[in-house]
């Protein structure tokens, strides 16, 4: 795994692919990648940008004129042929909205030497809803932390919640069952939002900003009617138009564009770090750090259905502390976790378990709150 995907959970191997574009297909890509990268990862909001796909002849998905690139790593094919079933699904029932769900866990099954998938684990979900008109796919992509709700949603429309299945039989159920809904873009949602489901918690952020599904659903109507205000596309435009960079491109031009959209952020917000914890090994970086290291730097382009989409939107800093010997081994709980060395109110010793991965950054133990609590007890 790169090291640039340990540290801003960027995965930088588009510049090559870059090389075959012409300048307005690069431009756009960049365009929105820039804001799917402002909303997912500094952001952290529950839905992404929306993103078009036609089909192409051969019945794959087209992104800017290039077919889609799903790793075959990925789960050991179970995606790849989830998307083909999806592709399916969209071209036999135009309009209806369909449903796809990447659950959470191993990126890869069984790994495999060099594969970028060995060693990740998606921390959060991915719930795409996405309906075909005949020309093209208009899709988003919904953060799901509470899995059960999403289970839900999707037994709702008609595809039943599997029994005694282990944990690999259960991601491949859900990857190759999309549904369609039998509704539209608007009546899905509506359905929903009619349920008992419209007022649980589908996506927790990692700043602690809970979104009941009702706040999502109307996010994603909002969005797919072009009435949502996105706040990413005002950095990803100022961004292009200061861009006269043509090619060729290195992952160094790439990785730039990518901190200088960090830096812009900061700006906006007054924040003095930036948490690229949305990322996949992601870490925090400083304003001070991002604005040296812009110094003749540059990510890449990928689109919401890409295995890198996947990858660099799990939280996976479990990766880089697994093997660590410090990690507590009392197993309460069962995650890897450390615990905190704070003091409670009452002067005793806190101890609270800090699970790796979730990016905490204060203790959740109301009696101690101590920040920067990941740390071995003593």
């Amino acid at each position: 795994m790169s090291s640039s995907l340990r540290e801003f959970g960027f995965v930088l191997d588009e510049a090559k692919r870059f090389e075959r574009l012409d300048v307005r297909t690069v431009r756009a890509e960049l365009l929105h990648q820039i804001e799917t990268t402002a909303v997912e990862v500094f952001m952290d909001a529950p839905v992404s940008p929306p993103c078009l796909y036609e089909i192409g002849p051969s019945g794959e998905f087209m992104w800017h004129g290039e077919p889609m690139i799903v790793d075959p790593d990925e789960r050991n094919g179970a995606t790849k042929e989830g998307f083909k079933r999806l592709r399916d699904v969209l071209m036999q029932n135009p309009f209806d909205a369909v449903l796809f769900y990447s659950p959470k866990g191993p990126g890869i099954f069984q790994e495999r030497p060099g594969s970028n998938f060995n060693g990740i684990t998606y921390t959060d979900g991915q719930l795409y809803m996405q309906y075909y008109d005949g020309r093209v796919v208009h899709t988003v992509a919904v953060q799901v932390s509470n899995e059960e709700v999403a289970f839900d949603i999707m037994e709702r429309f008609g595809l039943k919640r599997p029994q005694n299945i282990d944990q690999r039989a259960l991601i491949e159920y859900y990857l190759l069952n999309p549904i369609t809904t039998g509704t539209s873009i608007n009546g899905a949602p509506a359905s929903i939002d009619q349920s008992g489901l419209a007022r649980k918690m589908i996506y927790k952020n990692k700043y602690k900003e809970v979104y009941p599904l009702q706040t999502v659903l109307h996010i994603v109507r909002q969005t797919f009617a072009g009435r949502w205000a996105r706040p990413g596309k005002e950095i990803a435009d100022r961004i292009m138009r200061d861009l006269d960079h043509v090619g060729p491109w290195t992952e160094r031009d790439i990785e730039g564009i990518y901190i200088k959209a960090a830096l812009m952020y900061a700006e906006i917000t007054g924040e003095t770090e930036i948490s690229f914890m949305g990322s996949c090994g992601g870490r925090v970086h400083s304003v001070a750090e991002l604005g040296a290291r812009l110094l003749g730097h540059g990510l890449q382009a990928v689109n919401i259905f890409s295995s890198s989409y996947r990858l660099e939107s799990a939280i996976n800093e479990t990766v880089d502390y697994k093997d660590d010997p410090n990690l507590c081994q009392c197993g309460r709980p069962s995650e890897p976790h450390f615990h905190c060395d704070g003091t409670t109110d009452d002067g005793q010793s806190c101890e609270h378990p800090i699970i790796v991965g979730e990016n905490t950054t204060q203790c959740p133990n109301q009696k101690c709150k101590k920040l920067a609590v990941c740390v071995v007890a003593a």
